[in-house]
């Protein structure tokens, strides 16, 4: 199978099913026309530029509730 194309920034994301971290389904739909979403991908844990990136998002974790916002990761 050929690698995945990236989505175009503003572009809708696929449906998309995941547990969270208490095991419990989360849908992109619960979300849809209630709530923004941020779907945050990385590489790899424990990695100096992932680790930037996610310390950036809790650093800016104000302006995500501020923009009525969730983020996945």
């Amino acid at each position: 199978m050929p690698p995945a194309k990236p989505l175009e920034i503003g572009s809708n994301a696929p449906a998309l099913s995941l547990k969270d971290e208490r095991g419990k389904d989360v849908s992109l739909a619960d979300f849809k026309g209630k709530k923004n979403v941020v779907l945050v991908f990385y590489p790899g844990d424990m990695t100096s530029g992932c680790t930037m990136q996610l310390c950036a998002i809790r650093d800016d974790w104000k302006k995500f509730l501020a923009a009525d916002t969730v983020v996945f990761g």
